[in-house]
């Protein structure tokens, strides 16, 4: 065994107790950190497999927003209008804090009293159409924006606790078990000698 693969310390009793009671706290240690792993590996496939539905359902909804919008002006609509009126409209979001495996992560909705409000004239039946799917379309915006965030926060805890869990698995844990072993040996082979030592004494003392 190298000196590299254990800890540098002093064969003693008292060194061993203390070497056992680390290796019980980390390995207790290590089974929590595979739990928390485990159950954000669960959590983070679920924001993945949401954020290639909503991404997918994206793309819909901006074609068919759009595609609305180019009938509206078809039938004559104001779209100017429109738009003013979406302006003087403000985006108010809402924040709600969520815990997930003890991480907290925000996530954010469109607040429903962003409404504008209905037109009526030429095209309007289309134009309000078109009005509605735009919302729709800057919600699941906002809503893919926020499982993005999730989704990035996940995966950086999610790669640090598999950092932790294999330094523990693969480097700390063994070298305090060598250094269990390493120490069990020193203690074994003093015992030894001590053992010859005596009974080399003994003869001797039995010899006169």
């Amino acid at each position: 065994m190298t000196d590299k693969a254990r800890f540098p310390i002093f064969a003693t009793r008292q060194n061993l107790r203390v070497t056992n009671g680390r290796l019980k706290t980390v390995d207790k240690g290590h089974s929590l950190l595979k739990s928390k792993r485990d159950m954000l590996q669960i959590h983070f496939r679920k924001i993945e497999e949401k954020y290639n539905s909503l991404n997918d359902n994206l793309k819909f909804l901006f074609n068919k927003a759009y595609l609305s919008l180019n009938k509206a002006e078809f039938l004559g609509a104001n779209v100017d209008y429109l738009v003013k009126e979406a302006e003087k409209t403000p985006v108010n979001l809402e924040c709600e804090v969520l815990m997930v495996s003890g991480i907290q992560i925000s996530n954010f909705t469109l607040n429903s009293n962003n409404e504008v409000s209905e037109m009526h004239g030429l095209g309007s039946f289309q134009l309000n159409q078109t009005s509605k799917l735009f919302r729709d379309l800057v919600k699941k915006l906002i809503e893919i924006n926020s499982v993005n965030n999730s989704y990035n926060i996940l995966k950086q805890t999610l790669d640090n606790t598999n950092r932790r869990v294999n330094s523990l698995e693969f480097s700390f844990i063994p070298k305090l078990k060598n250094t269990l072993s390493f120490i069990n040996e020193e203690l074994d082979e003093q015992e030894r000698e001590d053992f010859f030592r005596l009974r080399k004494i003994q003869g001797l003392i039995s010899k006169k």
